[in-house]
């Protein structure tokens, strides 16, 4: 089984094959991809927690100060557009 036949079959591509070739196409974004892998992530990972996912990460020094003070303006800047 090839890896787009895979992907087809989870639903990430549609496969056309009306023309005698296999034509695939998206079915959903980068975006919507990228947000259900970040859920999946987190959740088997970190038990839906971000604060868990963060106090490891920074524990075993795989992020720095300045990408929790990135964050933290990050973070400011969301609660004040609400």
């Amino acid at each position: 089984m090839t890896s787009l036949s895979r992907l087809s079959d989870k639903g990430f591509v549609s496969c056309d094959r009306s023309t005698g070739s296999n034509l695939y196409t998206a079915v959903i974004s980068e975006n919507e991809y990228k947000t259900g892998a970040s859920r999946n992530f987190l959740e088997r990972l970190y038990n839906n927690s971000i604060q868990n996912m963060v106090a490891t990460l920074y524990s075993n020094k795989a992020i720095k100060d300045s990408d929790i003070e990135e964050l933290r303006n990050f973070l400011d800047k969301l609660e004040d557009e609400q």
